[in-house]
């Protein structure tokens, strides 16, 4: 729209959940802005299907050519309630718009994705869970919290379980009367 008549570099379009909004974003980001949008899924693979599945059948081969032409990252981010209740503390997702990436959405293969990010550590790209795991490895949230919000429920279970399991600490010793 008027931001690429006017010729923004950077725009920030908001929730992009319509086919219309999806397009104007498109258009903008080929002219040469950076565009940043928002999108509330709980995946990467699940935000790029649901921009392509806003599409008709006749118009989602276009609308991958243009997205694997045009993306650069794609994140999501969830919020967690810090272990020692102070607050909360994001975990993401992170895929990186590499040449196989953009190869796998023109092709067609966005449901793939998800083994792209596991293997693409070197490039910027991590898994959710992940992101989950290092923040209850480093004691940051809780197993049970990270639970909540991971994709793979059964890697977080098993520590949630032996979280439950462990030994109470031992009390401290009381002072003498």
């Amino acid at each position: 729209g008027e931001a690429t008549r006017l010729g923004f570099d950077v725009i920030f379009a908001g929730e992009i959940d319509t086919r219309e909004k999806i397009t104007l974003a498109f258009c903008a980001a080929e002219s040469g802005a950076l565009v940043l949008g928002t999108l509330r899924c709980p995946s990467v693979v699940k935000a790029l299907e649901r921009i392509a599945n806003a599409f008709s059948t006749d118009h989602q081969q276009w609308a991958r050519i243009l997205l694997s032409n045009i993306l650069r990252c794609v994140s999501v981010q969830v919020l967690l309630n810090k272990a020692d209740g102070n607050g909360r503390i994001p975990a993401n997702e992170i895929l990186v718009g590499t040449a196989g990436v953009a190869s796998a959405i023109r092709e067609g293969y966005i449901s793939k994705l998800g083994t792209m990010i596991q293997s693409g550590g070197m490039e910027g790209m991590n898994t959710l869970d992940d992101a989950l795991m290092k923040r209850v490895d480093a004691g940051l949230v809780t197993p049970a919290e990270a639970l909540l919000k991971a994709n793979d429920k059964g890697r977080f279970q098993a520590k949630v379980k032996s979280t439950d399991e462990a030994p109470a600490p031992p009390a401290a010793p009381r002072p003498a009367a």
